[in-house]
């Protein structure tokens, strides 16, 4: 009697521990599989990582980050940079697959060129964003970059523009119509293109090159002299130059060369300072 409820005791205990085993192989099991994809279950997949492209101009210098979707783009927008903002550009781009797709109207140079005539500014890209801070001299600086922006970019993006103004005078009054400038140091009386000057030129033959737009090339001098003589000689180094950049393959009849001498001065002529700004070479498109 004793040995067979023994034997249903054994019976029982061996159904529990089964039982126990099968839960606890159950709760293993969950909580490898069922838990993660209860988690993941009804959550957004992750989107693709959004690149953006930033431009910060600020005591001088230009920097540029980010990241763009091919090598002409990121060229497109180095050489812009470098011949609008000089050699105070810092450029951290870089070219990837996820890169950012620039949807605009206008071209590079165009754009740089505009927003130099603000004091400070940062522009970020990111999505179908454009976000615009900057501090303007005047409100007509002001109200023609805003204007310039609301048309430069294509309509899938939206522009936020937060533009202050704050009266300041700025040392150089850059021409809005302009391009870029270059401001060669030729020799007294000379129109012979300094050595110091050709490598700058070479990389606008480049950009001049891409963009195809006729071009006046306009050259000025300080007001050192008289127009008798600073007429006819800053006409002749702005030919100089439209001669320098066809010889880098610019096509003959993009470039047209014209003189103003000291006429339209930029900057300052009572300081020498002033007059090396004045004396520069103007892009302008026709």
């Amino acid at each position: 009697m004793l040995d067979e409820q023994d034997r249903e005791t054994g019976l029982v205990l061996a159904f529990v521990i089964a039982i126990a085993i099968a839960l606890v192989l159950a709760i293993t099991l969950f909580a490898a599989v069922g838990v993660p994809a209860m988690k993941a279950k009804g959550k957004p997949a992750a989107s693709a990582t959004v690149s953006q492209l930033s431009a910060t101009y600020a005591a001088g210098q230009l920097t540029l980050t980010g990241e763009v979707a091919d090598e002409a783009t990121k060229n497109r927008l180095s050489q812009a940079a470098k011949l609008v903002f000089g050699d105070k550009v810092v450029d951290q781009v870089k070219v990837g697959a996820n890169g950012l797709k620039l949807e605009a109207r206008g071209r590079m140079i165009d754009f740089l060129s505009r927003l130099k005539q603000l004091v400070s500014f940062k522009i970020s890209l990111l999505g179908g964003t454009a976000s615009v801070e900057g501090v303007a001299p005047s409100d007509a600086a002001k109200s023609a970059v805003e204007q310039f922006l609301a048309g430069f970019f294509s309509d899938t993006t939206k522009v936020a523009a937060n533009i202050s103004v704050s009266g300041t005078t700025l040392a150089v009054r850059y021409n809005p119509a302009a391009l870029f400038q270059e401001h060669i140091e030729f020799a007294t009386n000379s129109a012979e293109i300094p050595e110091s000057a050709k490598a700058r030129l070479a990389l606008a033959a480049a950009l001049l090159k891409d963009d195809g737009r006729k071009i006046r090339v306009i050259g000025y001098t300080d007001n050192t002299g008289n127009a008798a003589i600073n007429n006819p000689l800053s006409a002749e180094r702005a030919g100089s130059v439209v001669k320098f950049l066809e010889a880098q393959g610019v096509p003959v009849g993009q470039l047209a060369a014209e003189g103003k001498g000291d006429a339209e001065p930029i900057a300052d002529n009572a300081t020498s300072e002033g007059r090396a700004q004045n004396r520069r070479v103007e892009f302008v498109p026709l």
